[in-house]
């Protein structure tokens, strides 16, 4: 897997949100976690694996575009 371009997986996670028409509480709820903790992913901080797992489903992508922008 190639290096993680935490800044832009951030913009990727931001934009999975807003696709969704979520506010980052609502995405927090859906994810267990809490609205700064998304805040965070949006800005760069890698999320925990199930978590990564539950954005891709929201985004109807996969796991691998969250974190390197390439399609498995």
């Amino acid at each position: 897997m190639d290096e993680i371009d935490k800044q832009s997986m951030g913009l990727r996670i931001k934009q999975i949100r807003l696709q969704a028409g979520m506010r980052q509480w609502e995405l927090a709820r859906l994810l267990g976690t809490t609205q700064s903790a998304v805040h965070k992913y949006e800005h760069g901080v890698v999320p925990e694996p199930r978590r990564l797992l539950e954005l891709a489903r929201v985004g109807n992508t996969s796991i691998e575009w969250l974190l390197t922008v390439k399609e498995s």
